[in-house]
């Protein structure tokens, strides 16, 4: 699906409205905690600064995040060094920044991008784990430092007025021009997303992690019809912002089929197994968790030899190491374990 071009225009340009007053009336966060109004998301979310490391001198490595209503976790990560890095592709793509964002991402090859202030900067599209929800990570020099950027696309605009802001600059919103800033931003959020995606808000974002960690919580409180509950209405954001079928959905659908199965509604559960199966083949993360959890069915229906094959070839898709980043090996260990 392309991206709505007419309708991102008029939604940045009412943005940029806001990030220019709202970013030239603020100062920045001194204090570890403190927060200061940003301005709005590309999708309308109200978001702040937060200064989550380090001191505003600007002597140290800073670490920001940009916080934005309707998720409790941050939308965007800065990261602020007071170095220059020579190989920006080699940072971008094995250093221990990225290989933390790897824990939960999956991000395309570098590519070269222009990111405002910046005299060098790349860019990486990037999916999260869970859920397949759009992510982007972007470093870029600009004066004296190097910024580490990652987060939700639609924050791009928010992480270019924060940078301004501890660089003592105008923020671009205001010195280009609400049309110029609008046309940039579509080119860089393009960029981010591939150009085949539309804008996914950060509200049905938060949503969606709400309701899978309400469900996990029922599931651990043995309220599986609950559990269920949770991951249906989880499963119906999912589709409402990629479709029916998308890929990212499988790994709900698996932990729908986990509450069924438990409620012993086992043909149904079965039916979505293997409706999830096709869906997490490509991503091993999600097709060795669907494995282990159809080995639970397996047990609960007394087929031994079922659970403990089905348990086996989790474990060796971990140990071909094609989900090693995604650090729940125990699972499939304690799988085959309570199998054997």
């Amino acid at each position: 699906m392309r991206l709505h071009w007419p309708l991102i225009a008029a939604v940045l340009r009412l943005a940029v409205l806001v990030f220019a007053s709202s970013a030239q009336a603020q100062g920045i966060p001194r204090t570890i905690g403190e927060e200061v109004p940003l301005g709005q998301s590309a999708t309308g979310e109200a978001c702040r600064l937060r200064l989550n490391f380090g001191q505003a001198s600007g002597t140290t490595v800073q670490q920001y995040l940009i916080m934005c209503d309707g998720w409790e976790r941050a939308s965007a990560d800065l990261r602020r060094e007071p170095f220059l890095v020579r190989d920006l592709y080699d940072v971008a793509s094995v250093s221990p920044w990225q290989r933390g964002l790897d824990r939960y991402l999956d991000c395309s090859k570098p590519d070269k991008t222009v990111f405002p202030g910046a005299t060098r900067a790349v860019i990486r599209q990037c999916r999260m784990f869970a859920g397949g929800w759009q992510q982007v990570a972007i470093v870029a020099v600009i004066g004296s430092y190097t910024y580490f950027m990652s987060g939700v696309p639609t924050t791009i605009p928010l992480m270019r007025d924060a940078i301004a802001l501890l660089e003592g600059d105008k923020p671009p919103s205001a010195a280009i021009g609400r049309d110029s800033i609008a046309a940039y931003n579509i080119r860089l959020i393009e960029q981010a997303v591939g150009g085949s995606m539309r804008l996914i808000g950060i509200q049905d974002m938060g949503a969606f992690g709400r309701l899978r960690d309400l469900g996990l919580f029922r599931n651990n409180m043995g309220d599986y019809a609950g559990a269920e509950s949770a991951y249906r209405r989880a499963l119906e954001i999912h589709e409402r912002a990629f479709g029916a079928g998308a890929m990212g959905s499988g790994d709900t659908i698996c932990n729908i089929a986990l509450q069924v199965a438990k409620q012993r509604r086992m043909t149904e559960a079965e039916a979505l197994y293997a409706r999830a199966m096709k869906l997490v083949a490509a991503n091993p993360v999600e097709l060795a968790r669907c494995l282990v959890y159809q080995s639970y069915a397996a047990a609960d229906r007394k087929d031994y030899a079922a659970e403990l094959a089905l348990a086996s070839r989790a474990l060796e898709v971990r140990q071909a190491g094609f989900a090693a980043r995604n650090g729940d090996a125990a699972l499939q260990n304690f799988a085959v374990a309570g199998a054997a």
